[in-house]
């Protein structure tokens, strides 16, 4: 989880090993860096919003069962600042569990309203899958209401902090609705559009042959632009591209829609698609035009430069391996400013972490890696290939855009 404070970011993880938190700090001078662990019991790590001007996380841990704590941290010091008594998350954030890798949980912090907009996806009480939005007190830490589902099945989340002080949250689901649905709540209103739609597989389809991407919500001055990984032809009804997970090269694609989701409004031009049920695309635009399975573009993500300027970053994969990665910059119609750049070397990020932006012209990452040891017939084995991890590490990249690099 990348994060800020004055002066300088880095990024909360969590040790496997060992099953405690840690939090690693650039120096002010980005020659070194320190870490140190800000929660010693194993957890969980679901999500961690930050306030930057005041130098506070706020975590949310899973320790089985559905059990759960938020947590505020001192970005400073290390220390705990306050942290809740154990509850059961279905009864507080609809959500019974969530403590593994199969759940996705987002969280934003509105420091000027003192509010946590959470999103959680995993079990329902009554034992569906979906997400659950709810928002926390950011000094209390009590969850304000009851909350309210959003998806089912959810396979995928983002939230982030409007400028009017609401939360927008992207969320990705194969039914209930079925698409890429964006969000906006408050603690006394909600509503909800669907300017993605894609192919099913039949009944129940649990494919949905997209991704969103991370943040992905970009609030322009007269709309929002939602970009995402696809397919070109997302209704496509033709059985031979519905039977797999990844059936053609998916493309960077985006959509451009009225603030008042309310209204309906798609802003963004591009032809209308209609399937046979009646679901209707419209003002999808592409910028890629990936067709081979040995291309496809994955794990997208956004960073907001300054007002017009937008920078995307996306890694292209075969169905199992890492090829390249390609960055791009673009304005507030989702219109190119530079054509895909292919990164001369390896830069491969978790799905779902968003990127830093440290200045203007200046966007940072973080992900974990391990160098691999490699033998054939390794444990015993006559044939095949035995790999281990060691030497696991963090890397830190960074991302220049401009003349002053």
């Amino acid at each position: 989880h990348p994060v800020m404070r004055s002066g300088t970011n880095g990024v909360i993880w969590k040790d496997e090993k060992a099953g405690t938190v840690q939090a690693t700090w650039m120096s002010a001078d980005m020659n070194g860096a320190d870490t140190h662990t800000i929660y010693s019991t194993p957890a969980h790590l679901a999500a961690v919003a930050c306030d930057e001007g005041n130098n506070e996380l706020i975590m949310l841990l899973g320790f089985g069962g559905g059990n759960a704590r938020f947590v505020k941290v001192s970005s400073t010091t290390g220390d705990i600042v306050y942290e809740t008594e154990t509850f059961w998350a279905g009864d507080r954030l609809g959500i019974k569990s969530f403590d593994s890798l199969t759940s996705m949980a987002s969280m934003a912090w509105n420091v000027e309203a003192g509010i946590v907009g959470l999103v959680l996806s995993g079990s329902f009480t009554h034992g569906h899958q979906g997400a659950w939005r709810s928002m926390i007190n950011a000094t209390t830490l009590d969850v304000m209401g009851a909350g309210r589902q959003t998806s089912s099945h959810n396979l995928g989340n983002t939230v982030d902090v409007a400028s009017d002080g609401s939360f927008l949250s992207m969320q990705l689901c194969d039914n209930f609705p079925r698409g890429i649905s964006i969000h906006r709540f408050t603690a006394s209103s909600s509503s909800r559009v669907v300017p993605y739609r894609m192919k099913t597989c039949g009944r129940n389809c649990n494919n949905v042959y997209s991704e969103l991407a991370h943040p992905g919500v970009v609030e322009a001055s007269d709309g929002l632009v939602l970009f995402f990984a696809g397919e070109r032809e997302p209704l496509d009804e033709d059985p031979s591209l519905v039977a797999s997970v990844l059936n053609v090269g998916r493309n960077v694609g985006f959509v451009k829609v009225g603030k008042d989701l309310t209204e309906k409004q798609v802003l963004s031009p591009g032809e209308t698609e209609v399937d046979s049920k009646g679901n209707m695309n419209q003002g999808i635009n592409w910028l890629t035009n990936f067709t081979d399975l040995e291309t496809s573009a994955s794990r997208v993500k956004t960073a907001r430069l300054e007002a017009g300027k937008t920078f995307l970053y996306w890694e292209v994969w075969s169905r199992s391996v890492y090829q390249y990665t390609q960055v791009m910059v673009v304005d507030d119609t989702g219109m190119p400013l530079t054509a895909p750049f292919i990164v001369p070397s390896v830069v491969a990020l978790s799905y779902s972490d968003d990127m830093l932006v440290t200045r203007p012209d200046q966007v940072v990452a973080y992900a974990g890696t391990c160098d691999q040891k490699c033998e054939i017939g390794a444990g015993g084995r006559k044939v095949g290939v035995e790999c281990q991890s060691e030497n696991c590490h963090l890397v830190r990249y960074v991302f220049c855009v401009g003349s002053h690099c």
